[in-house]
């Protein structure tokens, strides 16, 4: 008889508790036995009275029949249902000796199929490898085509006008809001620096999307013989510091100009025409300048001039 999981739960179960009546009514037996004894043999609960012992026999000698009866019963319940559990198990071992034979025929099958499979795999793993080594020629082609293509990139940034995107100069002019108030601003270029002059424009309108006005425009405005500045260079009193350091900070992290400096050193020309001025026939203006560093404003609007754009040169190498 075949049992499953559930039915072999529930008899072993009902076996333990038949396990447990028959330890019981053996202990009654022993009790029984003890009563006969005590009545037989010794005064003990009975104070030697004839009536009293024959009366402690008597109920000894029913407890033991009635203890040995139930015990008897609980013997052949046990036994009863260790058969049937026995049983199920001999069952249940020769269905898995039977699927152990099945399995064991089947894993020969299993070991010939996966010698097979392994040598189809060696070829695979022969045709990864060289896959593989395909992969990483090719990789190294493309690192070195990427490497060259971020040089080329590098150099065409370094030779590319300066240039603001439209983000960058509303993502500027953000930055300024924050610091709030009113900081009076002129933008200059020098003249006849159309590159200077087009990223003063894009200054120019950026500092109009601030809500701030429209800066001072001297685009343009300044023709100069001695020397140029040099990048971006901010001057203004000391109580706008904080303003100069926002912009020249938004100017270099945010619109990746190389150089941009607050109340710097100057390069001092020893000629220079603005505004309106005009020359014209044989006149010339000349003479060399120098490097100065020139007071600090005391008050007056925040100058950004937009200088020379520095150009790419090869670095010192301090050998004489």
């Amino acid at each position: 008889m075949s049992l499953n999981a559930s039915d072999v739960t529930s008899l072993s179960k009902a076996l333990s508790c038949w396990e447990y009546a028959e330890y019981i009514f053996a202990t009654l037996v022993a009790v029984a036995c003890a009563g006969e004894y005590v009545a037989e043999f010794t005064n003990w609960f009975t104070g030697g009275v004839k009536e009293r012992k024959d009366r402690l026999a008597k109920r000894s000698t029913l407890l033991l029949v009635a203890a040995l009866a139930f015990e008897l019963v609980c013997l052949v319940r046990t036994n009863s249902l260790s058969e049937q559990l026995i049983g199920s198990l001999s069952d249940k071992a020769e269905n898995a000796d039977q699927k152990a034979q099945s399995a064991i025929d089947k894993s020969g099958i299993a070991e010939s199929n996966a010698t097979a499979a392994i040598g189809k795999g060696n070829e695979a793993l022969d045709k990864v490898g060289a896959a593989k080594q395909a992969a990483d020629r090719a990789k190294d082609e493309a690192d070195i085509l990427l490497r060259r293509a971020e040089e080329l990139r590098k150099q065409v940034v370094a030779l590319s006008p300066r240039n603001l995107t439209v983000e960058q100069q509303g993502q500027i002019a953000q930055s300024l809001k924050r610091v709030g108030g009113a900081h009076p601003t002129v933008i200059e270029s020098y003249g006849m620096d159309g590159e200077g002059t087009a990223l003063a424009t894009q200054l120019i309108r950026t500092f109009e999307a601030t809500g701030g006005g429209t800066p001072g425009d001297g685009r343009a405005d300044k023709i100069v013989s001695g020397g140029f500045e040099w990048g971006i260079s901010i001057r203004g009193p000391e109580y706008e510091m904080s303003y100069m350091t926002v912009l020249r900070d938004a100017l270099v992290n945010i619109g990746r100009l190389e150089k941009a400096s607050v109340n710097g050193p100057t390069t001092q020309a020893t000629a220079q025409m603005s505004g309106r001025a005009a020359i014209s026939g044989v006149a010339q203006i000349g003479g060399g300048g120098q490097l100065v560093r020139p007071p600090i404003p005391t008050s007056g609007p925040v100058y950004v001039l937009v200088g020379i754009r520095p150009p790419p040169v090869l670095p010192k190498s301090g050998k004489q």
